[in-house]
């Protein structure tokens, strides 16, 4: 959907990707280099307490889907 953002967990945690993304209608991307990424975060505070808040729910819910899968395979 338009101002969805992706990326932010590998860049904020300096780990690598842990998403990958498929459109599905054409789209224009933005890409930010790590510097950029921080020096607008250090600018804009609540674009960053917003970025944190996502990326930890997208850990969590992540974590979830692990814990859920290993679950499953205990079943097994």
């Amino acid at each position: 959907a338009q101002g969805v953002f992706f990326g932010e967990i590998a860049v904020i945690g300096q780990i690598p990707r842990v998403a990958s993304v498929l459109a599905q209608d054409d789209c224009v991307l933005f890409s930010l280099s790590v510097d950029a990424f921080c020096e607008i975060l250090t600018q804009h505070l609540e674009m960053a307490m917003f970025i944190e808040s996502v990326g930890e729910m997208r850990m969590k819910e992540d974590l979830e889907l692990f814990e859920e899968s290993e679950k499953e395979k205990r079943v097994s």
